[in-house]
């Protein structure tokens, strides 16, 4: 058998075609960018559960990509709940209540994002909050029975027990396991279809563990779709790319309006190993150590489209509210918590960062 090569016949959208000859092989043709929402909705009459890759956190790019899929009708119209790692379970009555138009006090509501598992302020940053309300306002235009529910997936951690390192430790620790659970609670047991909207590397099909870089160590833990789709649910994941140049595999992304979605399967783009598209790093023997391309999986073993939002030196950060940091009891909480897990050095980032826009806050 020959090697996979581009037939000069071949053209966009066509592909696995084989060709006659001494030597056939498969052909891999360019990817034809999809209109995005289009696609995520026709994926639901496929799939019980559309898996979408944040991209990096925090990026605006990919948060306004989810707020314009939220707000139009071909996504109303196929699904009602959207489950989200950026919020903490043990407050999904409160969520429940603000997304449905009741009255919450905004001191109540931050603890949905501000408590999570996650010791860092990754979710302190405005797009969050403002997704939340735009689920929201796109109810008060809906039917009731048509209305959008935002299902926390983080575990449902605490805070307010924890005062030392072994307390943190006696809480529920955040999982892909924990988080499937939640989404077979609430979404799969009911009958209902989900948008997932969580980091990429929870939608791995096949896990990418130490022992593919070289080292030694268990298998890496199963992800939410890896997990749902042992149970027999149809899961259609997407990755956000915020990393990778993907002009350098196929010339013409450079000339696709952003945002755009493209299927993987047979394109070369969907050839490309993983670890081109988002960076992954393990410590090996002491030392950080980076996967071998060669023994990585490829994308599209991995992820069936990837959403394009833009070449990554385009891409913009949400960054923290300069209010943040003229908010003493705020800075107190979040950098309890930071130097309790070890995050000395993000404290001190944060501080500099406070410093740079005027702000002012505890010492200690």
């Amino acid at each position: 058998m020959g090697e996979a090569h581009v037939d000069p016949r071949c053209f966009p959208g066509d592909t696995g075609r084989v060709l006659p000859g001494r030597w056939p092989c498969r052909v891999r043709c360019d990817a034809t960018p999809l209109d995005p929402i289009e696609a995520v909705a026709s994926a639901f009459d496929t799939h019980q559960v559309v898996a979408l890759g944040e991209g990096n956190h925090g990026n605006l790019s990919g948060h306004a990509f989810r707020l314009a899929l939220i707000r139009d009708p071909r996504f109303q119209g196929k699904v009602r709940d959207i489950v989200v790692e950026f919020g903490n379970a043990r407050w999904q009555t409160v969520m429940d209540r603000y997304v449905s138009g009741g009255e919450v006090d905004p001191a109540e509501l931050k603890k949905v994002w501000q408590d999570t598992a996650q010791a860092n302020p990754v979710w302190d940053v405005p797009i969050y909050e403002e997704f939340f309300r735009a689920v929201r306002d796109a109810n008060a235009a809906l039917p009731e029975d048509k209305q959008l529910r935002v299902i926390l997936g983080d575990v449902p951690f605490d805070w307010s027990a924890v005062r030392t390192v072994e307390d943190y430790n006696r809480q529920p620790q955040r999982s892909d396991i924990a988080s499937a659970a939640i989404i077979r609670r609430e979404v799969i047991d009911k009958g209902r279809k989900a948008l997932l909207v969580f980091g990429d590397m929870h939608f791995l099909r096949r896990p990418v563990t130490m022992a593919t870089a070289g080292g030694t160590g268990s298998p890496g833990e199963r992800s939410i779709v890896s997990i749902l789709e042992d149970e027999g649910i149809a899961v259609f994941s997407i990755y956000t790319n915020s990393f990778f140049s993907m002009a350098t595999v196929q010339p013409g992304v450079a000339q696709w309006a952003s945002p755009a979605l493209a299927l993987l399967r047979g394109m070369p783009l969907g050839a490309t190993p993983l670890v081109s598209y988002q960076p992954v790093t393990f410590i090996v023997d002491g030392r950080p150590s980076t996967i071998d391309p060669a023994l990585s999986p490829r994308m599209e073993d991995e992820f069936d489209a990837v959403l394009y939002i833009g070449a990554p030196s385009t891409i913009r950060m949400a960054l923290p509210s300069p209010t943040l940091c003229n908010d003493a009891d705020y800075l107190a909480m979040r950098f309890f918590r930071m130097n309790l897990v070890g995050m000395a050095a993000q404290v001190e980032q944060a501080r500099q960062y406070c410093a740079a826009v005027g702000g002012t806050g505890p010492s200690g």
